[in-house]
């Protein structure tokens, strides 16, 4: 937008209109000066522009300002010796801001019209409910955008949580500097959660100075998050109500929001039509006869078998005693395996089940079907997430053993391993320079590919079975035993996966959980043993490779390529197995053919006949990136940029590709809003590349940093003097919570049922609630928390089993008392009662509040030592992550007013 000055008007001179002239010249001096920077260095490998882009920009950052200071510094003596053009000044500005509000709204107007228009190409609106334009725009911002965060409860809870976890990083890596003893990372979803901190006379002065420079910082946080709130939101009002009709609208179940498959569209449909996809889909599984009761039976069945299998291919030496603790929680000692109790116990003891959610298949429809066709007949892969079940410690540890043998078996017999799109494209590269010269032209060179149907859900469970023992007997050096538990293992994760939705219970029978952990190596391994049955005729071939389903072979000849489709289709045959092939060749100028992101084209003047670019499937023309105002530091947007400036490199074998690919990428960062300074210098710096596939970067990654997770890394900054207190310590960005989570609630829906009850319950076997000995029911079912200031409505089905915060109510003053527990809710009441019988009031804390408040408010009662039941009820209000526990007991301590607790909960932010 151009700056409208007092208009100067002189012997015919328009000196506004010379102003914003030569302000245009000067844009594209600077244009101009940014691709000269580029082209010094151009020689240079391209790892060095990532380096040296911040320089490159800061100087022509320092040009741009200098020269524009320049320009208003000339005209500000002609515009001062020049009269008015209007007589009165005032009248002239008002015209100018008129003018200026004007254009602002025309152009606010046309990107409107762009984004709505654009809307159809990514939206597929197939409920019986019309989106309004403001619906639209907010949806093409994409499920991955974040709103401007609110200082929430969530969001500060996150934060302090996230501190908290730093901190303890730090103090604990000061405590260890100088230990000498072997540290053996384990996969992240391996570890066991530690929650304590180092005694403050284990830390030196410096490890202090940088907490207390943290915890100040934390401090200051919520003035700036709620200035930046109400000043800088990234939605409008508008859009802030649009989200909260959307979000109305899915959680009364009219609509539910989807994703596709492989294009980036969002579909939405009706609840009605969602249930009867879901319900058809799930019909092709085994519908279990199981009540909530008889299922946690079953899971505990399934843990218990589970950790038996562990503790033998412990007791083979297949893996190590850190490894069987953090999968299962049992500990060798003396020669006998121990089970981890108490609090860490919940850590291994997980009854939560699968939920199932569709992925339209979009992309394999014609782009003028899309607004025509019904939602119940477009193709849907349906999706497991398996990632937190009772089975999911166990096949994380799976996935560990399972994905080197996999590799290594695919690369046996049939070299045929291909790891990912670079990985085809440099094989690909290699086999052209060593054939390029032998290439003739009698011979014709097929390129075919294959897809296997629905290869997840169709592999046979006993060749899957085959498959696996023979993988870890050939490439791993188990004993025969150790291969033969690991195989039953897989095997019986693979048959315990229990999905839910709503009331019913669902088995698959037949295939592989589509969603788990280990669910990729099983399938690669299981796909390799069918394939290596027919080595002789992909000895055939002439380049052979897979990945996962996908498959993509060279031959010469039209007879030697039939030969090897047939022997292929006839061996996936036998497995129950159908596959698809696509072929051209080179005598066809001008033919397409695609594997994963890579577009085949048949050229005689190419090498070897042909070459690669990229491939955009039909559907996914107008698909975005992150939108550029999306709650994202900037160098998250500079990636994007630069790790689509390197795959278009790899995937173009052409340079004049590659600079159309680059065109097309400048227009799509425009499309996602990005800004102009994020993508223009790194796509002038990358327009220069001249080598395709990178070596490996030489930066050292410091794999000892000590990360500082937030969601503000535009606030939250580590001083110079931080960074030399903690040279290891870093700020890193964590995603807060997204438009996608709020509008796809894929779980909710699978896990709601028509009589789930909220609540506080007895569970009826324990002293508690009067199931034991004497004891008298302390728990009663209720579904609201009375206080003596309002009414909480409980959101939880909570139970003596369960643990988190309980408030303990006075039957005689109702007064309250809050408190906490890592352990089941009827092992913390033990020492409550414990206490009570012994009226022993020299305990300190709380463990004697509740005596201490009969004692002092109700002497008689106290003396006359009433049964704890008489005197208290109690009622499970939350069940919050173990992390959350302090801030949780803090929160209902504020809330119900809480008096009689005797140490108030003191957390870091008032320390």
């Amino acid at each position: 937008m151009h700056i409208l000055l007092p208009s100067n008007h002189r012997k015919g001179i328009d000196f506004d209109l010379l102003l914003i002239q030569q302000f245009r010249k000067l844009k594209m001096q600077i244009r101009k000066m940014e691709n000269d920077l580029a082209n010094i260095h151009r020689q240079a490998h391209f790892s060095k522009y990532a380096h040296n882009l911040k320089n490159h920009k800061r100087a022509i950052a320092r040009n741009f300002i200098r020269k524009v200071n320049w320009l208003y510094e000339k005209q500000r003596p002609q515009r001062a010796c020049v009269p008015l053009y209007f007589p009165g000044s005032s009248s002239r500005h008002k015209k100018n801001r008129r003018d200026t509000q004007r254009y602002r709204k025309r152009k606010a107007y046309k990107i409107r019209e762009n984004i709505v228009q654009q809307a159809s190409q990514v939206i597929l609106n197939k409920s019986a409910f019309n989106l309004d334009d403001n619906d639209k725009i907010l949806l093409m911002k994409g499920p991955n955008f974040v709103a401007t965060p609110n200082w929430a409860t969530a969001v500060e809870t996150n934060e302090w949580l996230n501190t908290q976890a730093h901190i303890r990083r730090v103090e604990w890596a000061h405590v260890f500097e100088n230990s000498e003893a072997e540290y053996v990372a384990l996969p992240r979803k391996l570890t066991v959660p530690r929650h304590s901190r180092p005694d403050k006379s284990q830390l030196d002065d410096v490890t202090i100075a940088y907490v207390e420079g943290v915890m100040a910082k934390m401090r200051n946080l919520k003035e700036e998050v709620i200035q930046r709130y109400k000043k800088k939101n990234n939605l409008s009002v508008d859009l802030r109500k649009s989200l909260h009709k959307l979000y109305t609208m899915v959680r009364d179940k009219k609509i539910v929001i989807c994703r596709s498959d492989k294009d980036g569209k969002i579909i939405i449909i009706n609840y009605s039509d969602y249930d009867k996809i879901m319900k058809r889909e799930l019909a092709q599984f085994v519908e279990l006869d199981m009540t909530p009761e008889r299922l946690g039976q079953h899971l505990d069945k399934v843990r218990k078998t589970c950790d038996k299998y562990m503790m033998v291919l412990h007791a083979e030496g297949a893996i190590t005693e850190k490894l069987l603790y953090g999968t299962v929680g049992i500990k060798f000692q003396n020669n006998r395996y121990h089970h981890t109790h108490g609090c860490l116990s919940k850590v291994f003891c997980n009854n939560n089940t699968a939920y199932a959610y569709p992925l339209f298949k979009t992309h394999k429809l014609q782009p003028a079907l899309l607004s025509s066709i019904d939602a119940a007949d477009i193709q849907i892969r349906l999706l497991q997430s398996a990632g937190n079940i009772t089975t999911s410690r166990v096949t994380a540890f799976l996935e560990l053993v399972l994905q080197p043998i996999s590799v290594a078996y695919c690369r046996s017999s049939v070299d045929e391993y291909c790891r990912d799109t670079r990985d085809y494209l440099m094989q690909l590269d290699q086999w052209k320079r060593a054939h390029d010269s032998q290439m003739c032209s009698n011979r014709p060179l097929f390129l075919v590919t294959a897809d296997v149907t629905k290869m997840y859900a169709n592999l046979r469970r006993d060749i899957v079975a085959e498959a696996l023992l023979d993988a870890t007997t050939t490439q791993s050096t188990l004993s025969e035993n150790a291969c033969q538990s690991l195989m039953q293992l897989v095997m019986y994760c693979l048959e315990n996966v229990i999905t839910q939705y709503q009331q019913a219970f669902f088995q698959q029978s037949e295939g592989i959980v589509t969603g788990d952990n280990h669910s990729v190596s099983v399938a690669n391994i299981t796909a390799h043993y069918i394939i290596k049955q027919e080595v002789g005729a992909v000895g055939e071939t002439e380049l052979f490779r897979r990945y996962i389903d996908d498959i993509v072979w060279l031959s010469y000849g039209k007879t030697r390529t039939l030969a090897v489709e047939r022997a292929i289709r006839d061996r996936f045959a036998l497995n129950n197995l159908e596959i698809t092939f696509r072929r051209i060749s080179t005598i066809q100028d001008g033919a397409c053919l695609e594997f994963l992101d890579v577009l085949h084209i048949i050229d005689k003047t190419a090498r070897c006949g042909f070459y690669t670019t990229n491939y955009v499937k039909p559907t996914a023309k107008g698909r975005l990136f992150l939108n550029g105002t999306s709650h994202h530091p900037p160098w998250i947007f500079r990636g994007i940029v630069f790790g689509e400036c390197i795959r278009l490199r790899r995937l173009n074998e052409m340079h004049d590709l590659y600079r159309s690919s680059l065109c097309d990428l400048e227009a799509k960062c425009r499309r996602s809003c990005f800004p102009f300074k994020v993508y223009s210098a790194i796509i002038t710096a990358a327009a220069q590349w001249k080598e395709r596939f990178a070596p490996p970067t030489s930066r050292l990654r410091n794999e000892k940093r000590i990360v500082w997770a937030t969601s503000f890394t535009n606030i939250l900054r580590l001083t110079d003097r931080e960074r030399q207190l903690k040279p290891s310590a870093c700020v890193v960005y964590k995603r807060p919570f997204t438009i996608g989570a709020a509008l796809m609630r894929y779980k909710v829906l699978a896990h709601e049922t028509e009589d789930h009850k909220t609540g506080s319950y007895p569970c009826g076997k324990c002293a508690l609630c009067g199931h034991h000995g004497k004891s008298k029911s302390m728990v009663f079912p209720v579904t609201d928390l009375r206080s003596q200031q309002r009414l909480f409505h409980l959101r939880q089905h909570l139970s003596c089993r369960n643990y988190g915060i309980y408030v303990a109510t006075c039957l005689v003053c109702e007064e309250q008392y809050v408190g906490q527990t890592k352990n089941k809710f009827s092992t913390r009441w033990n020492s409550h009662r414990s206490v009570w019988r012994t009226s022993d009031l020299s305990v300190g804390g709380d463990r004697a509040a509740l005596l201490q408040h009969y004692h002092n408010k109700h002497f008689q009662l106290f003396q006359k030592k009433l049964d704890i039941a008489l005197c208290y009820n109690v009622v499970f209000v939350e069940e919050p992550r173990t992390e959350k526990l302090d801030i949780c007991e803090n929160k209902w301590l504020i809330l119900t007013g809480a008096t009689i607790n005797v140490q108030a909960m003191v957390l870091p932010a008032v320390r």
